[in-house]
């Protein structure tokens, strides 16, 4: 029986300094899925992603998902920057961001100038980000109703309401 991650198989390996930048991609389950690192194999942590003015469409899931399993570094510095996120309105289930798994997900995380449809969750699990900066996004609920409101909800806690700009 193999024990991940396999220590010393490729320490070397790494994904740093990434911008992904004005692409548009449509159809598929999730946008983005970004680990803060490899959990078969040792890697150095995830850090200093950008992803900015994107146009994400027809998601079925998410948006953007950062899941780093317990016990492993979180994403270091990640920017996510005047894009445009719609999803499946058919879809149950689905959020703008899932910070998924225990414990901090991302480290220094930049959420700002977005525009994106709300699904049911909307920022979901943002107690799992030090030092988030959400600001100057614009949360779309119907076509024609505008909010400037973000939800965050955690598990079995009940959502709370914040500003975007606090």
């Amino acid at each position: 029986n193999q024990t991940y991650p396999i220590p010393d198989l490729n320490p070397w390996a790494v994904v740093q300094d990434i911008t992904f930048e004005n692409n548009v991609i449509r159809n598929a389950v999730n946008g983005f899925l970004i680990t803060g690192q490899d959990n078969l194999s040792d890697s150095q942590q995830t850090k200093r992603i950008a992803i900015t003015n994107n146009i994400v469409e027809n998601i079925i899931r998410r948006s953007l998902v950062v899941n780093t399993i317990e016990g492993l570094l979180p994403v270091l510095d990640l920017t996510f920057s005047n894009n445009l996120l719609l999803h499946d309105d058919d879809v149950v289930g689905n959020s703008a961001v899932y910070l998924e798994g225990p414990g901090t997900q991302v480290e220094n995380f930049d959420f700002e100038n977005n525009i994106y449809t709300y699904g049911d969750f909307g920022i979901f699990n943002g107690s799992r980000a030090e030092n988030f900066i959400r600001q100057n996004n614009v949360r779309v609920i119907k076509p024609e109703e505008r909010s400037y409101d973000s939800i965050l909800a955690s598990g079995d806690q009940l959502p709370t309401y914040y500003l975007a700009d606090q």
